[in-house]
């Protein structure tokens, strides 16, 4: 059902003395070259109100954040860093189901994830457990942090109908690449499916 996993093929841009990859299948960065945790943190964290909902969960709440694209896992290490800073004592949950299709290689996410020093405790525990390029989903788990994510490799038109819909998606992160650079993301089927999936 699932054809092989092709790594991400990139091209590395030095600008300002930062290290910026380069998708060549979409054309286009994976993080802005200005300040792209500050990005993530503007268009990810504070557009879905995370700090405030992950800080009001219940004892024993589970709080689940779709993503439809991993790419070098910045997104999923602001959310992790902040749930580290406000998640509540009381036994609650945060959970990621994230897609990709084209993943980084083990030496090209490390490469990546040395922009952000702040970032390299959470990088470090990541990259432990980052996956081999197999088809499939690949959970990845954080007990100490009461924090998981399901890390699918594959085409995203694969992979959400078969996702189980076993806890509703509250929070979504969209394909950070521009839909004109990646309008398979964007189709109406794919679409739908994220839709199912959602509280």
């Amino acid at each position: 059902m699932f054809q092989a996993i092709e790594n991400a093929d990139l091209e590395w841009k030095c600008i300002d003395g930062i290290e910026i990859p380069y998708a060549k299948q979409f054309g286009d960065i994976y993080f802005s070259q200005d300040n792209g945790l500050l990005e993530t943190r503007h268009v990810f964290i504070h557009a879905n109100d995370l700090e405030a909902r992950l800080a009001a969960l219940k004892d024993y709440a589970y709080f689940h954040v779709g993503e439809t694209g991993f790419g070098t896992g910045l997104n999923v290490l602001a959310l992790w860093q902040l749930w580290q800073r406000i998640r509540p004592n009381n036994h609650s949950r945060l959970h990621v189901t994230t897609v990709e299709k084209f993943p980084l290689t083990q030496p090209d996410l490390i490469r990546a994830l040395k922009v952000w020093p702040e970032l390299k405790p959470l990088a470090d525990q990541l990259i432990r457990q980052y996956p081999l390029p197999i088809p499939g989903c690949h959970r990845l788990s954080f007990p100490d942090d009461r924090f998981s994510i399901d890390l699918w490799l594959g085409d995203a038109h694969d992979i959400f109908p078969i996702i189980p819909k076993t806890c509703a998606v509250d929070a979504w992160f969209l394909d950070g690449f521009a839909p004109a650079c990646n309008p398979d993301m964007w189709q109406e089927q794919v679409l739908k499916h994220l839709v199912g999936l959602s509280k």
